[in-house]
């Protein structure tokens, strides 16, 4: 797999938003998504051995390798476009032990607070080749 994949919940707002904001701030085009739900995100779930909707986490395939909740987060921070993005490097020196149940708490209460009037994303031409059926 050469480009790095999101698996993301298709269901969530929050989750939506944020693809939406990557989706801005990546025009090097390093990220491919594909919906937990989809064919493509259950096989790559599947895969890892993660259930992303179960364990309420956002996953991020990079290199072969599987990053869950904050750390997934962190990585695809550092390689967005913003430069206040690349602060993410050091909330990785925090340990994930302390880092993420704060990504917990807000992932349990995504569906209460981020899914107000969330607007669907229409993606340009070239934005739909990035996301895996």
């Amino acid at each position: 797999m050469k480009q790095a994949v999101i698996i993301y919940d298709g269901n969530c707002g929050l989750c939506s938003r944020s693809i939406q904001f990557i989706l801005r701030n990546d025009p090097s085009a390093v990220f491919s998504f594909a919906s937990a739900q989809s064919k493509c995100g259950l096989a790559l779930q599947a895969e890892y051995a993660i259930d992303s909707i179960a364990e309420n986490t956002m996953v991020l395939i990079d290199s072969g390798v599987a990053f869950t909740k904050s750390t997934a987060v962190l990585k695809i921070a550092i390689q967005l476009e913003p430069v206040w993005c690349k602060f993410a490097y050091f909330g990785l020196i925090i340990p994930r032990f302390l880092r993420d149940p704060v990504y917990t708490i807000i992932a349990r209460n995504r569906q209460k607070f981020f899914n107000a009037e969330v607007s669907c994303l229409m993606p340009t031409p070239e934005q739909q080749k990035r996301f895996l059926d």
